[in-house]
């Protein structure tokens, strides 16, 4: 409604994240590009309508235009059409949040995710290449420094971080 303000709220945790979404019926991403965007997952899997900028990215491979969201072409006047559309339309505004739920619900949900994972390392570990019995693993990644800013946030022990014992002990383990 006309008046409201933004607020900025600082630094929340994950709950108090997920408690901000809730309170919330809409969730604006107008990139020109993202992958599959967490953010996006988790407010449309707490019922918030995605109004998403029409991008070549994993976004269109999950908002379905007028099902699950909206797609916008442009950010200025489509962005305001579409959210007056859902403040001026509960039953419209309902349904796509709805869908947008059931759509993570059926994709995304972390049951079906960790079985995707442990599909997917099974099927590396009994491909059985390499000197080891299982699928060549770099031993290390090179990853790019941490910029100062986000330090705190990293939880890397290194810029080398090496993890290969520890997805070989997973494959090892899920091939027994």
């Amino acid at each position: 409604p006309a008046g409201e303000s933004v607020e900025f709220t600082g630094r929340l945790s994950p709950a108090q994240t997920r408690l901000k979404m809730l309170e919330g019926d809409v969730v604006l991403l107008l990139s020109d590009y993202e992958g599959l965007p967490i953010v996006l997952l988790e407010a449309m899997a707490s019922g918030l309508v995605p109004v998403v900028s029409q991008m070549r990215s994993g976004v269109p491979e999950l908002i379905m235009h007028g099902v699950n969201g909206l797609v916008v072409h442009d950010r200025a006047d489509a962005v305001v059409c579409a959210v007056r559309q859902l403040q001026d339309d509960y039953a419209f505004r309902s349904r796509l949040s709805q869908e947008a739920c059931r759509t993570i619900q059926r994709h995304f949900s972390a049951d079906l995710c960790a079985d995707r994972w442990e599909q997917f390392l099974r099927t590396l570990a009994s491909q059985r290449q390499g000197r080891f019995g299982v699928s060549p693993i770099p031993s290390r990644f090179n990853l790019p420094h941490v910029h100062p800013d986000l330090q705190a946030e990293d939880p890397r022990a290194d810029e080398h971080t090496s993890f290969r014992a520890t997805l070989r002990d997973l494959l090892w383990r899920s091939a027994r």
